[in-house]
């Protein structure tokens, strides 16, 4: 072998280490890097009732019956870090403690859908009730949160990233 063509296999050699280290840095980053819950949090005993995996820039929903207007309601939240913003709403009207900051759309059959909210909340806290139906969707999965063991209970929902301790 000539000794260009030596030095030319060594330096493709070395590009091709390179390349494979940077890769494989990369998919151990992937990895390690750490994978946001929503905890569901028995608030006056501060303790975990049931933890979701997600991940930053995912949905879930809230969907309840409003205890005055006996109608359905829908809200839609997003999670950004360990944020959670109220990003839509939907409802067939305007109770106490519905969100109305937003643009509203009326549908064809009277239902209102509030968009562009995008409101960041301090605290998210669920009482749901035992005379209706109260459910958490995320992705695929619904959880009814106005059975056991969410009963009777003040749910706070927060984003924790995963692997940190859960703090009291």
């Amino acid at each position: 072998m000539k000794m260009t063509e030596i030095l030319s296999n060594r330096k493709a050699l070395l590009i091709s280490s390179a390349f494979l280290s940077i890769i494989s840095i990369l998919l151990v980053l992937h990895i390690l890097k750490p994978e946001a819950q929503l905890l569901l949090v028995d608030d006056s005993k501060d303790e975990m009732i049931q933890s979701i995996e997600l991940d930053d820039g995912n949905f879930f929903s809230l969907t309840y019956t409003h205890s005055v207007e006996k109608s359905e309601v829908k809200e839609v939240f997003e999670v950004r870090g360990q944020d959670i913003y109220v990003m839509e709403s939907y409802t067939e009207s305007f109770g106490a403690g519905l969100p109305y900051e937003g643009t509203v759309l009326e549908s064809d059959d009277g239902k209102y859908a509030i968009k562009d909210i995008n409101q960041k909340l301090d605290n998210l806290i669920v009482r749901p009730s035992k005379l209706y139906p109260h459910y958490l969707t995320y992705g695929n999965e619904e959880i009814l949160i106005s059975d056991y063991p969410f009963q009777g209970k003040n749910i706070r929902i927060v984003v924790n990233e995963r692997g940190e301790n859960f703090e009291r």
